[in-house]
C-alpha cells in the first residue's frame, strides 16, 4: 500500500510542477486579500494586530481551495480516476496521497507565510527545497514602528525599513543578487 501512496504522491508532484500557475494562483490570492484586507477595516495597528491571525488563516485555507476542483477533474476526465478505483490498492489511500500532493504544492507555501523568527538556515533550507515565499514583514515592521515611534517622521520610518529590508537579505540571510546562492 505504502508504494503505492509514494507513486501517486510522486506523480501528482510530477502534474503539479507541470501546471506551476495553479500554485502560483494559490500564492498569489493568499497575497492579495492578506493586502487588502486592512484597506477593508482600516490601519488601526491594535485592530489588525488582534484579527491578523484570523485572516491569515482563512487567507490561506480559501486560497488552497482555488486549485481543489483539478484534484479530480482532470483524472476523471481522462479514465484515470476509474483505474484507481479498480486497483488493488485501498481508493482511501489514492485519495490521500493526491490530497497529500495537492497540500504540499497549495498549502505548503503558505505555511512559512510568517517567517520572521524562523532560523536562518533552516529558511534557506526551504528555499532550496521549493517554499516560494518567506514573509519577513514582521521584521520589517517592528522597525518601521520603532522608528516612527522614536522620531515621529514617517521618512525616517521609511529609511529604517529600507536599511531593515537590505540587511536582512544582505547581511542575515546572505541571498543578496544571486539566484544561485539560493537554488544552490
Amino acid at each position: 500500500m505504502l508504494p503505492a501512496l509514494i507513486a501517486i504522491v510522486r506523480r501528482e508532484m510530477l502534474l503539479a510542477l507541470r501546471r506551476r500557475s495553479d500554485a502560483m494562483t494559490s500564492l498569489f490570492f493568499f497575497v492579495v486579500v492578506v493586502s487588502l484586507f486592512p484597506l477593508g477595516i482600516g490601519p488601526e495597528p491594535d485592530v489588525l494586530r488582534r484579527i491578523g491571525p484570523g485572516v491569515l488563516w482563512v487567507a490561506a485555507l480559501l486560497s488552497t481551495l482555488l486549485g481543489l476542483h483539478r484534484l479530480f477533474a482532470d483524472d476523471y476526465a481522462d479514465g484515470t480516476l476509474e483505474q484507481l478505483a479498480l486497483s488493488p490498492t485501498p481508493f482511501s489511500w489514492l485519495v490521500s496521497g493526491k490530497i497529500l500532493a495537492h497540500w504540499t504544492v497549495t498549502g505548503l507555501p503558505l505555511v512559512l507565510h510568517g517567517g520572521s523568527g524562523i532560523k536562518r538556515d533552516n529558511v534557506l533550507a526551504a528555499i532550496k527545497r521549493g517554499i516560494a515565499k518567506v514573509n519577513i514583514g514582521t521584521e520589517i515592521r517592528q522597525a518601521y514602528e520603532q522608528a516612527w515611534r522614536a522620531t515621529g517622521s514617517i521618512a525616517k520610518a521609511q529609511d529604517t525599513c529600507y536599511e531593515r529590508t537590505c540587511w536582512v537579505i544582505r547581511d542575515y540571510f546572505g541571498i543578496a543578487g544571486d539566484r544561485a546562492q539560493l537554488m544552490g
